[in-house]
């Protein structure tokens, strides 16, 4: 018999509960609050560390030398950081950086690469660096010193391929209102400020313009906002000349959310004014949706267009002057006519973040006034992530979702999403943008887990809560029953997603049902018939509704107890059993006294009767079920774990028990001792990262239930402190 202690006590839990589930969509059950999540640990690497603490790069003639605090990297040359900010992760660089000598800002350059080829550039003064940019979340990170070269780029990331000719470039505002002040990161609240729902695009935005010159080198500017005065950056960039080297070709690609400035934009290039209505239409939504791109090269998509043939300006040392002066602002709801959809990632605290789950795009289907066609997910995503013939709904993808993901489509798009909660998981609730919406701003398929969202103008950012929840049995129905608990076997096909909904109800069976059942039960007496049907649930983003999926059979043992209304202490108990096919089986059955309960195993459902004869009933065998935990995993509404539960009152029990633990231990505990955990407790535990402690208590009149594993407590152990109390608990462990 599997999963004997952990029925026990979902049985308990279900006798005590004041709200039983009733008919097939089951609600109004009490749920957990959602979990305080810790941030997000990963790391970046040293390029060239070998485990000595000092690492020599040869640039030229010249060698630079780093020495780190080898507590903080670790021998492959890793150092964790907790987010992919750059203030996090430059200041966990300076923190591992103990000295830096040799490094010559002239000749060389630092800077952090992603394994996507993005490149955030740092300065290095008097042995500290600095930089500010933002690296995409979960790529892999390096950290180089490397010759510095031409095309290093500048503002804000690094620039693309280099080029055979020069230019100095002088990007300007030229006052008044709704400027960009070029690389400066600025808390200016336009939203307040201007009176104007302006809600295109988030505060605080960076890289608001980039500037392209023969197509083949990138400059960022722009992030933030002044109300007036003039801002000026400038920068040497370097561009392959064309056959005709006197002029070039300037391309402007504008941050999604934002556009040029004016009804009748002009953006001055060395005094000569060019209107940009003769190259974009910017008055009309077909021509804001060709000029569309998503460019991940750059990090950003929007608006994008191309002056040609500008004169270059070359001056007597061959360099090209340029200088521009460009205003913009962000677009508002009137003229915003993308959504830039977001879903994904491991962060919690990102607004995308749906976990524990499995998601995919199926299709997105256009407004009827752009054709209203349907683009599959494998008709729009190419290796580059672009094809002309789709260019108003440019994807950055992933199949999974531990990376963000996101695309910018057109407003009044609708996307059909699959989100496939893990089992032992519901998604409960939607937000868009980090804001809670109801069960009428999306849509349902009749395919189980499938959503559909129409999306909006501006960030349309999809994330979910998905609760851990239990297996539910409903016994209202049947008269000689008043709770039960269901737990099915490990990988079980039937139930890969949502969780277990179990039926119990009385049943009226003709006269030769009867006379089988009776046959079947030989020396037993039949007491009552009930029908005992499963269905996989899984909620429809919220628990208020469900797909209730009918399952015949599964592919491994069913563990069901049922506390029985009667009294069967002194009785012997079996269930018979009415298979699909007429035939009838004898089903033995393990008695829990204190719960006045039978447990047995099914893999189909139908019709059953309970049989009685005097006796003495099987107990359930506590002892040999122990070693058979060890072995066996089962899949509850606790997800998929190997059970071994262990049930203490006391620390100095839990200290011991721990203690004899080893590494490859996969151990739950049930802890019911205060609440509160010492230091030489977590000590022990964080050396076991399979084994887990199941702890609920009440702190000032607020009820918490915890897991806390070994795993997460090895990297959150802290030796200072002596106990971890009730709100640190609840804070990182909450379920």
């Amino acid at each position: 018999m599997k999963k004997l202690k952990e029925l026990k006590k979902k049985l308990m839990a279900m006798l005590t509960s004041v709200a039983m589930v009733v008919g097939m969509v089951a609600g109004g059950l009490g749920l957990a609050p959602m979990a305080a999540y810790a941030d997000t640990v990963t790391y970046f690497t040293i390029d060239g560390y070998d485990a000595t603490g000092t690492v020599t790069y040869p640039i030229g003639n010249e060698n630079v030398i780093l020495t780190f605090d080898q507590s903080r990297v670790d021998n492959d040359g890793k150092v964790s950081i907790t987010n992919d900010q750059a203030s996090t992760i430059v200041a966990a660089l300076n923190e591992a950086v103990t000295n830096v000598s040799g490094f010559n800002s002239e000749t060389m350059q630092a800077y952090f690469e992603a394994s996507d080829g993005f490149k955030g550039n740092l300065t290095c003064t008097e042995g500290t660096f600095a930089g500010d940019f933002g690296l995409p979340v979960g790529l892999a990170i390096t950290f180089h010193i490397a010759a510095k070269d031409n095309n290093s780029g500048g503002g804000e990331g690094g620039g693309q391929a280099g080029g055979n000719s020069q230019a100095h470039v002088t990007m300007s505002s030229d006052g008044g209102d709704w400027h960009g002040q070029p690389c400066v990161r600025e808390n200016y609240n336009y939203y307040e400020d201007m009176s104007i729902d302006w809600n295109c695009q988030a505060q605080n935005s960076y890289r608001l313009v980039s500037l392209f010159v023969n197509n083949n080198n990138e400059w960022r500017s722009g992030a933030g906002f002044e109300e007036d005065g003039q801002a000026v950056n400038e920068r040497d960039i370097y561009y392959d000349a064309k056959d005709d080297p006197s002029t070039v070709d300037l391309t402007f690609k504008f941050n999604f959310g934002y556009r040029p400035y004016g009804d009748d934009p002009v953006i001055k290039i060395n005094n000569t004014d060019y209107h940009v209505n003769q190259y974009v239409d910017l008055n009309t939504k077909a021509g804001w949706l060709d000029a569309l791109i998503f460019d991940r090269n750059v990090d950003f998509g929007g608006l994008a267009f191309t002056i040609p043939n500008v004169p270059a300006n070359i001056d007597g040392q061959g360099i090209a002057q340029l200088n521009i002066v460009c205003n913009f602002r962000p677009s508002n709801f009137e003229e915003c006519y993308i959504a830039n959809y977001g879903w994904g990632g491991t962060d919690p605290n990102e607004d995308t973040y749906i976990g524990n789950s499995t998601l995919t795009v199926y299709s997105v289907q256009y407004p009827a006034d752009l054709g209203g066609q349907t683009y599959s997910f494998s008709t729009i995503q190419t290796e580059a992530g672009y094809t002309e013939a789709q260019k108003s709904a440019q994807y950055v993808l992933y199949e999974s979702n531990d990376r963000g993901s996101g695309m910018l489509i057109p407003v009044g798009s609708i996307v059909t999403m699959g989100v496939a909660p893990n089992f032992g998981y519901q998604v409960t609730e939607f937000t868009i943008n980090n804001r809670s919406i109801t069960r009428n701003d999306f849509g349902t398929s009749d395919d189980v887990a499938v959503f559909t969202f129409e999306v909006t103008s501006g960030n349309y950012h999809v994330g979910a809560r998905v609760d851990e929840v239990d297996n539910e049995v409903a016994t209202d129905s049947a008269s000689g029953i008043s709770a039960g608990a269901v737990e099915i076997g490990a990988g079980d096909s039937s139930m890969s997603i949502g969780s277990a909904l179990l039926e119990v109800e009385d049943v009226t069976v003709s006269e030769e049902q009867v006379a089988n059942f009776a046959n079947a039960a030989g020396e037993y007496e039949v007491s009552s018939y009930v029908d005992i049907s499963l269905f996989n649930k899984v909620c429809k983003g919220t628990t208020e509704d469900a797909w209730i999926t009918p399952v015949n059979s599964l592919s491994s043992q069913a563990t069901i107890s049922l506390a029985l209304n009667e009294d069967v202490s002194g009785k012997e108990v079996v269930i018979v059993h009415e298979l699909s096919d007429g035939t009838y089986e004898v089903i033995p059955t393990e008695y829990i006294s204190e719960y006045n309960a039978i447990v047995f195993e099914t893999s189909s459902f139908s019709n059953y009767a309970i049989a009685l004869r005097d006796g003495t009933p099987t107990p359930a065998d506590q002892d040999s079920q122990d070693s058979q935990d060890n072995q066996e995993g089962q899949q509850s509404g606790s997800g998929n774990k190997s059970f071994n539960d262990k049930y203490m009152d006391t620390l100095s029990d839990l200290s011991d028990y721990i203690g004899e633990l080893g590494v490859n231990s996969d151990t739950t505990i049930v802890y019911s001792g205060g609440d509160s955990i010492p230091e030489f407790v977590m000590a022990k535990l964080k050396d076991c990262p399979n084994v887990s402690i199941e702890f609920s208590y009440t702190y000032e009149g607020v009820k918490y239930d915890v897991l806390i594993t070994g795993k997460r407590m090895a990297e959150l152990y802290d030796e200072t402190i002596p106990w971890y109390g009730p709100l640190w608990l609840a804070q990182y462990f909450s379920r």
